[in-house]
């Protein structure tokens, strides 16, 4: 009897190292999983995509993670006591591009932000109503392809119709969607819906009398993608690729401003 106690006692050390060996274990697989689970939340947060809501304006808001950038780069834009000659309203084909290298008479601001879609621009209209430019440049749709015809067309209309209310005075230009070839973000597959939405683009600026700006017609290939020496990623634009863009808005710009 005193024998197997003495047993029964040894085994309990052993007994409470391997449950603590199991509970290490365990804590190290939780804590990894939790480590990949932060790190796949921050990635999805920092995503471009990610401004890509299907949310109207009307929605909730306040939950993009982009919320208070914009809300202090509107603000910001609202303190500043300048109207420029031109602004260019955008994503980051807007972005990419310093117009006041090809028109250095003109005062000029570009309000791109890369990865943003129709509903995201309709967030930024105040900033044209701050601005109160004399031409206003609209580029909108690369980063909306995804959404239904229906959607589209209808948050396309709430844009340019709250743009026309923010600055009244304001002349309108509407750029059409460049085509896209294959590449580190371009698809050329795309380019049968971008076909498709500048067929809308046109027939929306003619029913609504505002000046198109061809720009798929400038940077189309015979296949009717973008052409190679040209871009950066097959959507993006190398900074020589802006010179023909420049050249179709010379006529534009140039027109009733000193």
């Amino acid at each position: 009897m005193e024998k197997q106690q003495q047993d029964n006692t040894a085994s309990i050390p052993q007994a409470k190292g391997n449950g603590c060996k199991r509970m290490r274990g365990f804590f190290v697989v939780s804590l990894i999983a939790n480590l990949v689970l932060c790190v796949l939340l921050l990635l999805f947060l920092l995503s471009p995509s990610t401004c890509h809501f299907s949310e109207k304006r009307e929605g909730n808001v306040e939950e993009r993670p982009d919320y208070w950038a914009l809300r202090g780069w509107n603000s910001m834009i609202a303190k500043m006591d300048f109207h420029p000659d031109a602004m260019f309203f955008g994503h980051s084909q807007i972005e990419m591009c310093d117009f006041r290298h090809y028109f250095p008479n003109l005062q000029i601001a570009a309000s791109g932000y890369p990865g943003d879609n129709v509903e995201g621009m309709r967030l930024r209209v105040e900033q044209i109503a701050s601005l109160k430019p004399s031409k206003v440049f609209l580029l909108c749709g690369a980063n909306s392809l995804g959404m239904s015809d229906q959607d589209f067309e209808a948050q396309y209309d709430l844009l340019v119709n709250e743009i026309k209310a923010a600055s009244t005075n304001s002349e309108l230009y509407i750029f059409n969607i460049l085509p896209q070839r294959d590449g580190t973000s371009g698809k050329a597959s795309r380019n049968s819906k971008i076909v498709e939405r500048n067929r809308f683009i046109k027939e929306y600026t003619q029913q609504n009398d505002i000046p198109l700006i061809d720009l798929y017609s400038l940077y189309a290939d015979a296949d009717g993608t973008l052409f190679s020496d040209i871009t950066l990623d097959g959507i993006h634009l190398t900074p020589q690729g802006y010179d023909r863009w420049a050249e179709a808005l010379r006529p534009y710009l140039q027109k009733g401003i000193n």
